[in-house]
């Protein structure tokens, strides 16, 4: 037995598919950290976490309760992750990302539910399924997105902004770099029909009222907009016989425009919204009822030029960008500033930092009595795979010694392997 713990202790901490150490960014990660926080990181969390004065198990339990059929419940013991149920024998992006930020940073104990959802509430859900009957036993909840009227949601960065996709992304934008001075003087958006407030694929009556439609029946000499798909191949048909379909668009197609629009689909267009931002030109923001961990840091006129919903403005807003082009200029070049500085890779990482450290100092949590019985490690899944098939050539009074043992005293099992031998 204890060879075989030698040989599980010898073994890398996660495998290359298990997180995303191999690309992280790590020196710029470390650079970060050693400076302070940003200002507008901190006031937006603080806003999150405003209506909590302290953050109990037996909140976190009854919040779960109520979402357990399409929420996530994990917890971070010892800077290991920890998942509630059987679940998959995979992870998802966001398991990914912040099994590497474990591997790179300390992060306290922490008791926490996360919404896997585009946003929350999504448009065709109830605007208040995830909340308890009783207010003071509702827990925060991290999500992607949210309504801005939305209570007791903390915002964290989206699963493809912590991962290989906005690392590529990004890159590709700045290697692609096209000047201002060569860009053509219209707009260019392309997206899926994904605002009509229902699930993919349905075809609603009034959909001729939706953003993402009208914009494609704007004026053609300033607007190339086209949807590039809707979710079925019956509602495909749909929009193609409407006149509004069009083939998808590359990123360096986008970068050759001055004007890009920003619309919402279910939720949040991410990392739509990051990489425009980015782009070198103007970004023509929705005005929307939902919102991201960064966007109260964005001011119209500013970093945007704000458009109104239905689009109803859009051809308005070009007009007075054409006739002030450095003014349009430099509100692109102050976007691209603020992106390089706050939201690349590592920003989000030292987002989802912060947001661990902010939460875990309104816990009143003692994690050595918490029942973890029906949490299963997910730092370490290959490491723990070997380790099951080593202890099946244990005996059944070694495994209940191990069990049973003070883990807190030197030479026993670690914590992890024993939450590990927990459930072989």
């Amino acid at each position: 037995m204890l060879g075989g713990l030698l040989v599980y202790q010898a073994l890398p901490l996660t495998y290359p598919k298990e997180s995303y150490g191999a690309i992280f960014p790590r020196k710029q990660f470390e650079q970060k950290m050693r400076r302070p926080f940003p200002q507008w990181m901190e006031e937006q969390l603080r806003a999150d976490l405003a209506p909590f004065k302290t953050i109990t198990a037996s909140m976190v339990q009854r919040t779960f309760e109520k979402v357990k059929d399409r929420f996530y419940h994990y917890r971070i013991v010892d800077n290991c992750l920890y998942k509630w149920g059987k679940g998959s024998s995979r992870d998802n992006e966001l398991e990914k990302a912040i099994k590497t930020l474990l591997t790179v940073a300390k992060i306290p104990d922490v008791d926490f539910i996360l919404c896997p959802m585009d946003g929350l509430p999504e448009p065709y859900m109830p605007k208040d399924f995830y909340l308890t009957d009783d207010a003071k036993v509702q827990a925060p909840i991290f999500a992607k997105a949210r309504l801005c009227s939305a209570p007791y949601i903390v915002l964290i960065p989206d699963q493809f902004s912590l991962s290989l996709d906005w690392m590529e992304v990004s890159q590709e934008v700045l290697t692609q770099d096209v000047e201002w001075e060569e860009k053509r003087e219209r707009a260019l958006w392309r997206g899926g029909f994904t605002d009509i407030g229902a699930p993919n694929g349905t075809v609603t009556e009034d959909y001729q009222s939706c953003p993402r439609y009208k914009i494609c029946t704007l004026d053609p000499l300033f607007v190339d907009a086209k949807l590039c798909w809707a979710g079925s191949e019956a509602f495909d048909q749909f929009i193609r016989d409407a006149g509004v379909w069009g083939d998808a668009a590359t990123k360096k197609q986008h970068l050759m425009y001055k004007y890009l629009p920003v619309l919402d689909g279910h939720m949040c267009t991410y990392p739509g919204y990051q990489w425009r931002l980015l782009s070198r030109s103007l970004c023509l923001k929705q005005e929307s009822d939902q919102e991201q961990w960064f966007y109260a840091a964005l001011k119209p006129s500013v970093h945007y030029l704000p458009i109104r919903n239905d689009m109803s403005d859009l051809l308005e807003k070009i007009h007075w960008a054409k006739e002030h082009d450095l003014e349009a200029r430099k509100i692109a070049e102050t976007a691209r500033a603020f992106a390089l500085d706050n939201l690349m890779p590592a920003d989000d990482y030292l987002y989802l930092y912060l947001a661990f450290h902010r939460y875990a100092a309104l816990q009143n949590i003692d994690f050595k009595k918490l029942d973890m019985r029906e949490f299963i490690c997910i730092q370490y899944r290959k490491r723990n795979r070997l380790l099951k098939r080593l202890m099946r050539h244990v005996s059944s009074g070694t495994l209940a010694r191990w069990q049973g043992f003070d883990y807190s005293q030197p030479g026993h099992p670690s914590a992890h392997q024993r939450n590990v031998l927990l459930f072989l």
